[in-house]
């Protein structure tokens, strides 16, 4: 479970792309402590999230003895906690995953390949 949470919060991906936008920003020293409270808070509502989904899961499907092999199936587990609202539940945490990965995966790629060949990069 430990290794499950660190390796899902703390991606290869996630961060390499905080070193590029902190660089991106122009982050100077003084504005460093408003930066790392940016960071802290953003990890402590990732593993509060993540908490939460291995409690629900917990106390939902393993008393019921319900394995879960495919989202659908564990959309469907989640209706004794949710209700009818289970499936949009989860498919809005999925929708919700997916944008995120759309968007921090191409942009990560595209900072670690031009800093590779010291090319100029930037959003900007």
């Amino acid at each position: 479970m430990a290794i499950g949470l660190v390796g899902t919060t703390i991606a290869p991906f996630m961060q390499i792309y905080a070193q590029a936008a902190v660089v991106e920003k122009g982050i100077t020293t003084s504005d460093l402590k408003f930066e790392r409270y940016d960071s802290l808070i953003g990890t402590l509502l990732a593993t509060l999230v993540a908490v939460f989904i291995i409690i629900t899961t917990v106390f939902t499907l393993f008393p019921a003895g319900i394995p879960v092999e495919s989202a659908g199936e564990a959309a469907l587990a989640l209706a004794p906690l949710a209700g009818d609202f289970a499936k949009s539940l989860f498919a809005i945490g999925l929708l919700g995953a997916s944008l995120l990965a759309a968007g921090v995966v191409p942009l990560t790629t595209s900072f670690a390949m031009t800093d590779a060949f010291g090319w100029e990069a930037g959003v900007n």
